[in-house]
């Protein structure tokens, strides 16, 4: 997990989502359970996708396919949840 400070808020960061954004739409979860659910998501997303991100690395995806991974991982996020 990686943070990054813009202005007076901090971005939070897992391996290919913005916790963040995650907590926008799930607003009565708190930072550390929104953590762990897109931890686990991510991990579920990478079984289904045969870790492609890990391999290939986030970086070489264009921009529709990191977001359509990150609406992935959301979705399972939600499941969990």
């Amino acid at each position: 997990m990686r943070k990054a400070n813009f202005a007076r808020k901090e971005v939070i960061y897992t391996a290919y989502s913005d916790v963040n954004k995650y907590m926008e739409r799930q607003s009565e979860i708190g930072e550390d359970e929104a953590v762990n659910l897109i931890e686990k998501a991510e991990e579920a997303v990478g079984l289904m996708t045969g870790f492609v991100v890990e391999k290939r690395g986030l970086d070489s995806f264009g921009a529709f396919e990191k977001q359509m991974l990150e609406k992935a991982v959301f979705s399972q996020a939600d499941y969990i949840l």
